[in-house]
């Protein structure tokens, strides 16, 4: 009787590496996309605790124009200049824009230029509560277009 060696042979081993192969290239991008959405939905939260921390500073000081420093970002004690507050990797450079009257701002939140969210938008919160993530676009255009919505 002849003894049948075990084991398995090349064409199984390579038929399971092609199988891995095609599941990793179906996973990683959807990982990436989840990583990318969450965050994004960091950074719309940081936004939120920006305006808090301008409203507690109107309440404080009566006026918008003092939390925005000259180079349109966080006056110093207001809030921070980048997000994700925590951590030690930031993602995104945070700016307020105090109206001409001073009684309404603009915040943004702009994806760093060396981030992986490079590309990926920027998001905008208003004193009036009106929220903007400009899709692909790390620039926001004067006339609002590509604007999309997200709940705050």
């Amino acid at each position: 009787m002849q003894k049948r060696s075990q084991g398995f042979t090349l064409v199984e081993l390579m038929i399971v590496v092609v199988i891995v192969a095609i599941l990793a290239a179906v996973a990683i991008p959807s990982y990436q996309e989840y990583v990318q959405k969450s965050r994004r939905a960091d950074a719309q939260s940081e936004l939120m605790k920006f305006a808090q921390a301008v409203e507690r500073h109107y309440a404080k000081q009566y006026n918008y124009k003092t939390a925005e420093a000259k180079d349109n970002r966080p006056a110093p004690g207001v809030y921070v200049k980048e997000a994700p507050k925590d951590g030690d990797k930031k993602y995104y450079d945070l700016y307020i824009y105090v109206n001409k009257k001073g009684d309404g701002y603009n915040l943004r939140a702009v994806p760093k230029a060396d981030s992986p969210q490079k590309g990926d938008g920027a998001l905008t919160l208003t004193s009036s509560n009106e929220t903007c993530w400009y899709k692909d676009q790390d620039t926001i255009p004067d006339d609002n277009s590509g604007c999309i919505r997200w709940k705050s």
